[in-house]
């Protein structure tokens, strides 16, 4: 095994040479987590409610939206998008450390990523799915007797992380589990991912990673041409239709790889480009694809944006704001893995067992959303200091190249 060779990864690294780390990475995470809580609990709010008043095209009609409300609303639901901010986020992390280790050792060992992905993921993910019985028993015990009961769903597919084409084939979002698709699709890729960049020879990575890309297009062409009753949810759910996202952020680490990104966007363009793509989601749905272009292109519009705005966040050597709260929010990005977990669930019982029991004029908007943030949040707290961290301490035990978070 050779020696471990010095390399310097880029101005916004550790001082140590020998760990990987990434400035800023914890605060995209928690930034993308928000986004996807946000608009899960205002999506349970709108059902419950209607909309806010201040939205209403009028005082009697709860659901019809004025001009203000329709761009709110749009602005929201397209908040789902922290997923795909999570995928990016996921393949350039995890290629780049996996390239790291190809260089420094001549290798990568497999096993010994399996072990840390298993380690980070499994023990969280595999609690709720184990404890999922007691859950819907006990969402169903608290219920109040008018509501309808919390049905069992299909266990067996999560257990083998394969929710996501259980949805596909059901058509059904059950409680306790039904936000975990996206980590099925991350499983997928840990599962295939190692081998590929193993057995790749690095000049040859970037045809693959174009390979994987126009199959996910293609893949996404025939649901949408010869599949139109289910083509949606293979659009938004199928491991091959969403892969894509991940791959891009692999590109991403590997053009890091080879050169170390530095970026000097001056700081109105940045802002700008923000102001412009806040205005743009306020418009557009990115996840309605009427037609083959639509269903083929139009996300990469959204990703190769947010993607250029997340490079400037973590590469750029002047910043748009300076974050007084750093440590803050970089621990609330060690437990978004955690409060992503944990939200909907908590939503779920939140939305029954209090929104539903007292109606909107005891538990208005805000408070909605204090008790919900808030228990998540605690909630994500309490298990990352009394569980997870405990977990991840053998994680270091198989790690090849330091990682700091």
């Amino acid at each position: 095994m050779p020696e471990q060779t010095a390399y310097s990864l880029n101005q916004n690294s550790l001082n140590n040479k020998d760990v990987v780390y990434f400035k800023n990475l914890d605060v995209l995470r928690i930034l993308a987590a928000m986004m996807v809580v946000i608009a899960h609990g205002y999506g349970s709010w709108n059902g419950w409610n209607g909309l806010l008043p201040l939205f209403r095209a009028n005082v009697e009609n709860i659901r019809k939206p004025n001009l203000l409300g329709k761009f709110f609303t749009q602005f929201i639901n397209n908040l789902g998008f922290g997923v795909d901010i999570f995928f990016l986020i996921s393949g350039f992390l995890i290629t780049y450390i996996l390239l790291k280790e190809k260089e420094t050792f001549g290798t990568i060992a497999i096993k010994k990523f399996m072990v840390r992905r298993s380690l980070r993921i499994w023990p969280l993910y595999y609690i709720i799915v184990i404890f999922a019985p007691f859950l819907i028993t006990f969402s169903n015990y608290i219920k109040p007797h008018w509501m309808a009961p919390t049905p069992a769903p299909n266990y067996l597919p999560y257990y083998f992380f394969l929710g996501n084409f259980d949805i596909i084939s059901t058509g059904k979002w059950m409680f306790p589990f039904a936000h975990f698709w996206s980590i099925c699709v991350e499983e997928h890729f840990y599962f295939v991912w190692p081998f590929i960049l193993a057995l790749v020879p690095n000049r040859h990575l970037i045809k693959v990673f174009v390979t994987i890309i126009i199959v996910s297009m293609v893949s996404r062409g025939y649901y949408f041409t010869y599949d139109p009753s289910n083509s949606g949810a293979n659009i938004y759910l199928n491991t091959i239709c969403k892969v894509d996202v991940i791959i891009i952020g692999a590109i991403i680490a590997y053009i890091h790889y080879r050169k170390p990104i530095s970026l000097n966007t001056p700081k109105y363009l940045r802002i700008l480009l923000l102001i412009g793509f806040i205005g743009l989601i306020s418009n557009v749905s990115i996840y309605v694809a009427g037609n083959l272009f639509q269903v083929l292109i139009k996300k990469y519009l959204f990703v190769i944006w947010v993607g250029f705005l997340m490079l400037n966040f973590m590469f750029n050597k002047q910043p748009i704001f300076t974050l007084k709260k750093m440590k803050v929010l970089n621990y609330l990005g060690k437990i978004s893995f955690g409060i992503y977990i944990y939200h909907n669930i908590l939503l779920s019982l939140i939305t029954d067992n209090i929104l539903a029991r007292y109606g909107s004029e005891r538990i208005t908007f805000l408070r909605f959303f204090i008790i919900y943030i808030g228990a998540t949040v605690l909630m994500a707290v309490i298990s990352w200091e009394l569980f997870e961290k405990q977990i991840l301490k053998l994680k270091k035990r198989f790690e090849l190249i330091k990682t700091a978070r």
